[in-house]
């Protein structure tokens, strides 16, 4: 569902802003389906590249992105306790997006907060760390998001998957690559 102007958009927004006046309570397969719409409404398909710094937005992203985290505000205090990490990873990424770095840090940290052993929450913050040139810190997090998921899936694919995520398909490669020559 791409919209190909503003105009349809805009009513999208409005229609989803009535929608949730009366509800009391997002559950997360409500909210997950809320969090897919980023990428049903622009060319961004993974949270991922929207906190890729060299991103540029055009005139229909930025109105998506800005309706979004507005729309998301409004909805914060109707969020079930089981999808506060998911809600905050958004918020955070539509305020990455927009380039406002201390808020996505802001609700980043209150993503993690919600829950510490949620994988994705530690490659944002690695992500959001390697912007702002704090390598050790986005070091750190790279390894606490593997130590989350250990168990489920190899360092390399890890690390492969991660650089995939942020369009560094080459660095993705070398790591398929070592994971195939030393399994």
């Amino acid at each position: 569902m791409r919209f190909g102007n503003l105009t349809l958009a805009k009513k999208y927004f409005d229609y989803l802003m009535k929608s949730f006046e009366e509800v009391e309570e997002i559950d997360l397969l409500t909210f997950l389906y809320i969090r897919d719409i980023v990428g049903e409404l622009s060319n961004h398909q993974t949270l991922f590249n929207l906190f890729n710094p060299e991103l540029t937005l055009n005139k229909k992203d930025t109105f998506i992105i800005n309706s979004l985290s507005k729309f998301l505000i409004s909805i914060e205090k109707k969020i079930d306790e089981y999808s506060r990490s998911f809600f905050y990873e958004l918020l955070s990424a539509c305020y990455a997006a927009q380039k406002k770095y201390k808020k996505a840090y802001d609700f980043l940290n209150k993503a993690i907060n919600a829950d510490p052993y949620y994988a994705n929450i530690w490659l944002i913050k690695s992500l959001l760390d390697l912007n702002k040139n704090q390598y050790h810190d986005a070091l750190k997090a790279i390894e606490y998001a593997y130590a989350i998921n250990a168990n489920q899936e190899s360092k390399e694919l890890f690390l492969a998957k991660m650089f995939f995520y942020t369009n560094n398909h080459d660095k993705a490669l070398e790591y398929v690559e070592n994971f195939i020559k030393y399994k």
